[in-house]
């Protein structure tokens, strides 16, 4: 995909410039963002693939204006609505659009299960496989080589 987001090698976008001692965070938003971002993916209803795709539906004007963490917001945001976790009503107006205990109107876009539990080791051991036990032929074989 070749976007404005795919930025690598393109000419005509100035120099990079790296600020001596930079601070992780400008402002204390970006800390916010920063860590909304990490709670919210926690409960798995993205991946880190989905999580870039949504940045790079920004407008392209407007990703071309917007600083690292800004994009991480709209990104944010994107998922929250598309994931049913918020309804756009919700983060436009900053409040709920129920009561406690009602059911909430994002629930209803799509169930949610969780893919695998991330506390419950899976089983990878493969129980048998034919070099557990010697084969009479490959006995055989060895004998004749020696």
């Amino acid at each position: 995909m070749n976007g404005v987001h795919d930025m690598g090698g393109m000419h005509g976008m100035g120099r990079v410039v790296i600020e001596k001692d930079e601070p992780v965070f400008h402002a204390d938003w970006e800390a916010r963002v920063y860590a909304l971002q990490r709670a919210a993916s926690f409960h798995g209803r993205w991946n880190i693939d989905m999580s870039r795709f949504s940045r790079e539906r920004m407008p392209p004007a407007a990703y071309l204006a917007a600083t690292y963490y800004e994009r991480w917001l709209f990104g944010l945001r994107t998922l929250l609505v598309e994931q049913g976790i918020v309804t756009a009503q919700e983060l436009a107006t900053g409040r709920a659009a129920t009561k406690a205990g009602e059911s909430h109107p994002a629930s209803a876009l799509r169930p949610w299960a969780p893919r695998h539990d991330p506390h419950r080791p899976r089983r990878l051991h493969v129980p048998r496989h034919e070099r557990d036990e010697p084969r009479p032929e490959a006995a055989a074989l060895l004998q004749r080589a020696l």
